[in-house]
């Protein structure tokens, strides 16, 4: 009987075989090119609803000026809540200007690494954690986890009793980065100059109502030296003054240190400056200077009832920032609400009188229409008269700005000013509530002219999904997910079989 011949000769199957190897061998080599290409020519965007990754303009327009390394330390721990999308964020900074250096650093699972940031950033203390350092040029700017996410507490439903838990609410991850870039990559310093003399507001002061340190903390968090300044007798306002502050003065100035701040402002000042109503009816002086400026402030306290709340016995006013207030300081707060404490009328005047050509004067706060003008004031709480009391929507706070001046430095050609109604709402206390604080930043960096800090750079809002489930519906998903879906699964494969068998 006759052998069977072989399917194939050897020198075919030594072809076939030589065949898939190149075949592998090239799909190999079009996966590697492919990788190299793509971790050298790739384009990133957004595939899902994510709007605190996405990078703005202003901030896509500050990576791209940056030319030297910047290294990013995140010192934190992966576990807290913010880390991920603080690291995603600044994943998406290093994507788009590779002088951006990341490196992350776990304080617990590296303790070596920990204690040499430690070391080479001397932490204030010993057990500092969970914040993100920027260095660059031989400066350092930190920004730390409590300023990186707006939280508040909501009730959690529960059978069993009140149970609250916190929810993040904004994320403020790009405003920090950015204005901490700035911060290590800019060559220019600022200083900002608190008068005092006058009763004003202390910057170092604690005091929760009146006290101005979390203020100052804003200004260093800003870049911006603060300083005190007492314009008695012959000293000046200093020329290397970014920004006056008179926050909150309760008696009025010399006839000489108005000649110098309206000196100064006419020389391209940089001017914020906070009424309050404990200033009423003492004719401070500011009050004439401003009219100059195209800016009215009235003799009177102006309250809000629907936008009051009872525990403070009405005197607060929670405002919302409306399109109609579409300015560089609120355009990024547009639905926030900013909130005050018996503040005074500070309107726009519709004539002004000096330079109506280059002066622009915009109202950045409103009441609403059921506004009241309270001009009795008795023992330091105000008493509406509804028959002479007049109602409306009454301007709060202003923002100015003239032209830039001839003949005056680039550093400080244009005029510009914010001026407040109230200088409590920026208190230790009052600053947090609210958009307060975001508000202040954004104020001080206009005033400063630092328009990449403005624009596009407001928080972002976080949407949390949640679905509440009783225990019985618990335990019912429990069920399906651990039983039925593997079962059905199991069932569906011994059909198929049953169907083949047969």
């Amino acid at each position: 009987m006759e052998e069977p011949l072989p399917s194939f000769s050897f020198g075919r199957k030594f072809g076939m075989g030589f065949g898939v190897l190149v075949s592998c061998l090239s799909v190999f080599a079009i996966v590697v090119m492919l990788n190299y290409l793509g971790a050298r020519h790739f384009w990133r965007g957004p595939v899902g609803r994510q709007p605190a990754l996405e990078l703005s303009p202003r901030t896509l327009g500050v990576l791209a000026s940056i030319t030297n390394e910047v290294k990013v330390i995140v010192y934190y721990d992966p576990q807290e809540r913010l880390y991920s999308q603080a690291v995603e964020l600044l994943r998406e900074y290093a994507a788009k200007n590779s002088r951006i250096k990341l490196q992350l650093v776990n304080p617990l699972a590296d303790p070596a690494a920990a204690q040499e940031i430690k070391a080479r950033y001397r932490f204030p203390t010993v057990n500092e954690k969970n914040l993100i350092i920027f260095d660059a040029n031989g400066r350092t700017k930190a920004v730390y986890q409590q300023n990186l996410g707006d939280f508040e507490i909501e009730a959690v439903p529960n059978p069993e009793g009140r149970e609250f838990a916190k929810r993040l609410r904004r994320f403020r991850g790009e405003m920090e980065f950015t204005a901490a870039l700035i911060s290590v990559t800019s060559p220019r310093q600022y200083r900002a100059y608190f008068l005092e003399g006058h009763g004003e507001h202390d910057p170092a002061s604690n005091d929760e109502l009146t006290g101005y340190s979390k203020f100052a903390e804003l200004l260093v968090e800003n870049d911006i030296q603060p300083a005190r300044l007492s314009l008695l007798g012959s000293s000046d306002v200093p020329a290397d003054c970014s920004l006056l502050i008179i926050p909150g003065p309760a008696s009025p100035l010399s006839e000489d240190e108005l000649a110098k701040i309206s000196r100064y402002l006419n020389h391209g000042g940089r001017l914020f400056v906070l009424f309050g109503y404990r200033s009423i009816g003492k004719r401070l002086g500011l009050e004439q200077l401003l009219i100059q400026w195209g800016v009215v402030v009235g003799e009177s306290v102006v309250l809000d009832p629907l936008r009051s709340s009872p525990a403070s016995r009405y005197q607060d006013l929670q405002l919302t920032i409306g399109p109609e207030e579409a300015h560089p300081v609120t355009r990024p707060l547009f639905q926030s609400s900013l909130h005050l404490l018996l503040p005074r009328p500070v309107a726009a005047i519709k004539t002004a009188g000096r330079g109506t050509e280059t002066l622009k004067v915009d109202e950045l706060l409103h009441t609403t229409s059921d506004g009241v003008l309270v001009r009795k004031i008795q023992g330091g709480m105000p008493e509406i008269n509804p028959a002479t009391d007049p109602r409306g929507v009454f301007s709060l706070i202003v923002a100015v700005e003239k032209g830039r001046v001839p003949g005056v430095s680039a550093g400080r050609g244009s005029t510009r000013m914010i001026v407040a109604g109230d200088s409590l709402f920026l208190g230790n206390q009052m600053i947090e509530s609210a958009a307060n604080r975001d508000f202040a930043a954004l104020a001080i960096n206009w005033l400063v002219d630092r328009p990449e800090l403005l624009e596009g750079l407001g928080p972002k809002n976080v949407s949390e999904y949640k679905l509440n489930l009783t225990r019985a519906q618990l335990s019912a998903l429990r069920w399906l997910l651990i039983g039925a879906l593997p079962g059905g699964v199991l069932a569906l494969g011994l059909l198929v079989w049953a169907r083949r068998r047969n």
